[in-house]
Parts: C-alpha cells; structure tokens; sequence
C-alpha cells in the first residue's frame, strides 16, 4: 500500500527499506517453521522442494559475511 502511495507521491523508493525488513520477518518466521518441520522427522528427501532448499542454503555463508563482518559490530 505504501509502495502505491509514494509511486503516485513522491520517491517510491524510500519504502525499500521497509519492504527489506518485512522480508527479513517473514524469511524468519518461514525458518522456524520449517526447522520445525525438519526435526518433527515431516520433512525427508523425498518432500518436495527440499533439493532446491538444500541448493539455496549454500548462500547462507554471504549472510554470516554480513552479520560477522558489520562495521557496526566493530
């Protein structure tokens, strides 16, 4: 909704940072749920979509860089 009212008002994208975050939420929320699901035994190699959660886990190390090497933290 946001994004509709600065589009038609002004710069739409001041919003990004707020659509960024709210994606962050949801990825979060969306992990715990399916780590439950992992160690509930639910999830095995045959459900699918899981060989491509496997393939995309492999950019988590660009997360840690991130996280671990913020300037903020130093």
């Amino acid at each position: 909704m946001q994004w509709v009212e600065l589009n038609l008002s002004g710069d739409p994208f001041e919003v990004l940072p707020q659509l960024e975050a709210e994606r962050m939420h949801m990825l979060r929320k969306l992990a715990h749920n399916v780590t439950a699901d992992l160690d509930s035994g639910s999830v095995t190699r045959f459900t699918e979509g899981i060989s491509g959660i496997y393939q995309r886990s492999s950019t988590l190390p660009r997360v840690e860089k991130i996280v671990i090497d913020s300037p903020e933290d130093k």
